[in-house]
């Protein structure tokens, strides 16, 4: 689609397509950068700023769009959840309405202040995990992330309502393996993922690959652990960690972090 115009994007990690400001794809850095999102254009170009006062990005690996207390509100999540050297307990998720932006009326590069901000802290069931892949249930608001490093990932879910007064502990729904034909490799580690809008297809994304698996409403989240795995058109990417639907579902985008002096490219595969 483009190659990314501003420079402080050099390490991105989260990416979501907005449907209240369909103009925009929302993106975010990996642990070094400041609390901030950066509105990109669907051509690369920088649009602007969300700036998140008083919060520490520590490790910031995923992102997600989807609802959330108010009904027929967007709501974005960043999940905090990186941990290479499983120290940390405790993880987070910030939660926040999407501002609905009429960029035509606002001075661009934009730079916009968040002032409510929920925290969402959660601890994995006696495990201390790695995890890069967040997403939302459109349908249940339930949270789910995928840990990174294990050669079966495990899943664990934060079923809505979720506290932000109180540590929640993630409940564990079970483990993934992505081409269980194939040996396991580095490679496979999984670093992104996303739930379309109705809630039927999922992405995961590896360092070198992309499956989609189809759900069944009818059916526990769960039952995911059972479906086809289908391979999708993949443009491999210098360190891509990073990959959403778009908001209509007729596709998906990707992006990754800069690798030397080669310049961030945002991709787009339709369906």
């Amino acid at each position: 689609m483009g190659i990314i115009a501003y420079d402080k994007i050099d390490e991105a990690s989260g990416i979501a397509s907005s449907k209240i400001n369909p103009d925009i794809i929302w993106v975010h850095n990996d642990s070094g950068d400041l609390a901030r999102l950066y509105a990109i254009g669907l051509d690369g170009s920088y649009l602007g700023t969300l700036k998140l006062p008083g919060i520490i990005a520590r490790d910031w690996e995923d992102m997600t769009l989807g609802p959330g207390p108010e009904d027929n509100i967007d709501y974005i999540y960043i999940g905090d959840i990186g941990d290479n050297f499983l120290m940390k307990n405790k993880k987070k998720i910030l939660r926040f309405k999407e501002p609905n932006l009429n960029l035509d009326s606002l001075s661009i590069p934009f730079n916009i202040k968040i002032k409510n901000i929920d925290k969402i802290t959660f601890t994995y069931p006696n495990y201390k995990s790695d995890s890069e892949a967040m997403m939302i249930d459109p349908i249940t608001k339930d949270i789910y992330i995928i840990t990174k490093r294990e050669s079966s990932p495990y899943i664990y879910s934060l079923p809505y309502p979720q506290s932000i007064s109180s540590t929640i502990n993630a409940n564990y729904i079970g483990n993934i393996t992505l081409s269980p034909e194939k040996p396991y490799t580095m490679s496979d580690m999984i670093v992104s993922s996303d739930i379309s809008r109705d809630g039927r297809m999922i992405l995961i994304k590896t360092y070198y690959q992309i499956f989609l698996i189809n759900r069944d409403l009818k059916l526990d989240f769960s039952s995911i652990l059972k479906e086809k795995q289908i391979s999708l058109e993949y443009i491999v990417e210098p360190q891509g960690e990073a990959i959403c639907w778009d908001w209509a579902q007729r596709g998906y985008f990707t992006i990754s972090e800069q690798h030397g002096k080669n310049p961030v490219h945002l991709y787009y595969y339709s369906n």
